[in-house]
C-alpha cells in the first residue's frame, strides 16, 4: 500500500520507535490478548462526555498491564483506593476479577470491589474504575445502559476510569469492534462499534507493535470523519486529563491525525478491494511525553 506519512516526532529523537514489533511487558490480566468476537460493523453514535468538564482522568493501557498499574492504583488514591473491577470483556470474568483484586490490594488498594457480570445494581461511589481485557463487544453487551452512564457521571464528578486492552478500546465513542486480521487496508475490514463514549474525538487500538496494527487507525480515519486516533503498544498507558495526555509505561504511544490534504479511497473501494491512505500525520510518544488532544 502507498502511504505519505508526515511525521510529526515530539518523542525524544533516541527513543523513536517505528519498526513493528516490541518486547511484551508480562499480563496481569489473563484475558487482554484475546480477540474481539465482534458481529457486524454498524455505525453508532454514543452520547459523549466533554473532557473538559470532567474532573476525572482516564488511564487506557495498551494490554499485558503491568508495570503501569502501579500508576494507576497511585492516581486512584494509593492506600486509599476504592477500585471496582469490571470484568466483563473476559471470557472467564469470575477469575479474571479474582485476578485483578488480588493485584489491587497487593499493590495497597484499600478496597476492591468486582462487578459481577449479571448484575443491574448501580455502580458504587469509587475513587476508580478498572475495565479488564478480553472482547470490546462483550463488555458492551454486558453492561447495563444505565451502568454506562453511571461511568460517565463517576467520570465527571472525580472517578479515575481505567481499562487493559479490551477496556481501552471501549472507551471512545465509537470503538474498534474487531478486523483487519490480515492487516490490510481494504473497504469493510474494519469493523466500528458502539463504544462507551468517555473520549470524544479519538478512536482506541491497543497491541499496536506486538501485533502489527499500525495500519489500523489510519483506516479508522477514514471510515469516521472528525477523529484522530490513538494506538497504545502493550504495558504502555496514557493518562488522560482535560484534554492533556502523558504517557506511562515501557513502549510508545501512536497518534494519527487528519492531515489538511488528507485522502482516502477505502469508501470508494469495492468491498474487499485494497485502499490507498494519504497524508496522515503521525506521532510517537514514549514514557514521559505529554501531547494535546485538541
Amino acid at each position: 500500500m502507498g502511504r505519505n506519512l508526515i511525521q510529526v516526532l515530539s518523542a525524544v529523537s533516541s527513543f523513536i520507535l517505528l519498526s513493528s514489533s516490541c518486547v511484551s511487558g508480562v499480563g496481569a490480566d489473563p484475558d487482554a490478548a484475546k480477540e474481539p468476537q465482534s458481529a457486524a460493523a454498524s455505525k453508532v453514535v454514543a452520547r459523549s462526555v466533554n473532557l473538559d468538564e470532567c474532573k476525572g482522568k482516564l488511564f487506557i493501557i495498551g494490554g499485558a498491564a503491568d508495570k503501569v498499574l502501579k500508576r494507576f492504583v497511585e492516581i486512584a488514591g494509593g492506600k486509599d483506593a476504592f477500585i471496582l473491577v469490571i470484568p466483563h470483556s473476559s471470557v472467564s470474568p469470575k477469575a479474571s476479577g479474582k485476578d485483578m483484586s488480588k493485584l489491587f490490594k497487593n499493590a495497597g488498594a484499600a478496597r476492591v470491589e468486582v462487578l459481577a457480570t449479571n448484575s443491574s445494581e448501580n455502580l458504587p461511589k469509587c475513587s476508580a474504575v478498572y475495565m479488564t481485557g478480553g472482547d470490546q463487544n462483550r463488555l458492551l453487551k454486558l453492561l447495563k445502559p444505565h451502568q454506562v452512564e453511571q461511568l460517565k457521571d463517576l467520570f465527571r464528578d472525580g472517578c479515575v476510569i481505567g481499562g487493559s486492552s479490551a477496556g481501552a478500546a471501549a472507551v471512545p465513542i465509537e470503538m474498534i469492534g474487531g478486523g483487519m486480521e490480515d492487516r490490510k487496508p481494504k473497504k469493510g475490514s474494519l469493523m466500528i462499534e458502539k463504544g462507551l463514549g468517555l473520549l470524544p474525538g479519538y478512536m482506541v487500538d491497543t497491541h499496536v507493535n506486538p501485533r502489527g496494527r499500525q495500519d489500523r487507525l489510519m483506516v479508522g480515519l477514514s471510515m469516521v470523519d472528525g477523529i484522530g486516533g490513538i494506538g497504545l503498544d502493550e504495558d504502555t498507558a496514557v493518562e488522560i486529563s482535560k484534554n492533556s495526555a502523558t504517557v506511562h509505561g515501557v513502549g510508545v504511544v501512536h497518534v494519527y491525525k487528519r492531515a489538511a490534504d488528507f485522502s482516502s479511497e477505502l469508501k470508494s473501494r469495492p468491498a474487499g478491494e485494497m485502499a490507498s491512505i494519504k497524508n496522515v500525520i503521525y506521532s510517537i510518544y514514549p514514557a514521559g511525553e505529554k501531547f494535546s488532544l485538541r
